[in-house]
C-alpha cells in the first residue's frame, strides 16, 4: 500500500514552497500523497492529479492527526514559530519544542520511518542564546527516537516572501538579497526557501539511498542536494 509524506508547518515559509512544489513533482501521487497538517486551510493551489492532501486539525488534540501519521511513510517537519508571533518565549518553546517533539515522538510509534527535521544554522543545545539552544535541544530528544532514517536541515537565513511578516528576518533578507546582488556569495549564511524545499523534495525521493541512521546537512550540502534532479 502506498503511503505518503505528512508535512507540519506547511504555511510557513519552506512549507509552502514544499506544497507547491509537490502538485509538480514525481515524488508524490494521489496514491503516495503530501499530507498537510494544519491548523488552519493554505491559499489553495490548483492541483488537477490530487497530489496534496489537506487535513485541518486541533493540535492540542492528539486524536486529530494521529491518523494522518499513520497512512504517512514519512514525517517533515518545518514548524517553527518566533517570541512576538507565538506569545513570550514559554509560547514559543510549546510550539518550537514541545510540540514538534510530540510531533516526531508519535511519529516513531505510528511506524513512520523517515524524519526530516528542519532546525537553524548554529544549533547547538550548550549554546548560551535561548534560539539555538532550544533548536539543539530538539536536535538531540528526535536523535533518541531512533528513526530508521533520520534528516536535520540547519540552513542559514532564509530568504523568501512570507504570508506572516517577521520584522528582524525582513531586515536580514534585505540585507542579504543587497549582498547577493552585488556578487558576495551566500552559500554558507543564506539560503532560498525554495532550494530548501527543492532538497526535501529529493531527500523524499532518493530515501533509499540515505544510507545512514543521521544525516545532518548545512547549507552547502542542503544547496547539493537541491541539484540532484530537475
Amino acid at each position: 500500500i502506498a503511503r505518503g509524506v505528512a508535512l507540519v508547518g506547511a504555511t510557513g515559509l519552506i512549507g509552502t514552497q514544499i506544497h507547491h512544489r509537490a502538485v509538480g513533482s514525481t515524488t508524490f501521487s494521489q496514491e503516495s500523497p503530501l499530507n498537510l497538517i494544519v491548523r488552519r486551510a493554505p491559499a489553495s493551489v490548483d492541483d488537477p492529479e490530487g497530489k496534496v492532501k489537506i487535513n485541518v486539525v486541533d493540535f492540542s488534540d492528539q486524536s486529530s492527526w494521529v491518523p494522518i501519521l499513520q497512512r504517512s511513510r514519512a514525517l517533515v517537519s518545518c514548524l517553527g514559530s518566533t517570541r512576538s508571533q507565538s506569545g513570550g518565549a514559554d509560547k514559543q518553546y510549546e510550539i518550537d519544542y514541545t510540540l514538534n517533539y510530540n510531533l516526531a515522538k508519535s511519529a516513531k510509534e505510528n511506524g513512520i520511518e523517515t524524519y526530516i527535521l528542519v532546525s537553524t544554522a548554529g544549533a547547538n543545545a550548550k549554546s548560551w542564546f535561548a534560539y539555538p539552544k532550544m533548536k539543539g535541544e530538539l536536535e538531540e530528544a528526535v536523535q533518541q527516537l531512533e528513526f530508521n532514517r533520520l534528516v536535520i536541515l540547519r540552513p542559514g537565513v532564509l530568504l523568501g516572501e512570507r504570508e506572516n511578516k517577521r520584522t528582524g528576518e525582513e531586515q536580514l533578507q534585505s540585507l542579504f538579497k543587497g549582498m547577493k546582488k552585488i556578487g558576495f556569495g551566500l552559500t554558507s549564511s543564506a539560503i532560498e526557501a525554495e532550494v530548501v524545499a527543492k532538497c526535501i523534495d529529493h531527500l523524499l525521493r532518493d530515501e533509499d539511498q540515505l544510507t545512514s541512521k543521521i544525516t545532518t546537512l548545512n547549507n552547502q550540502q542542503i544547496i547539493e542536494w537541491s541539484e540532484r534532479h530537475p
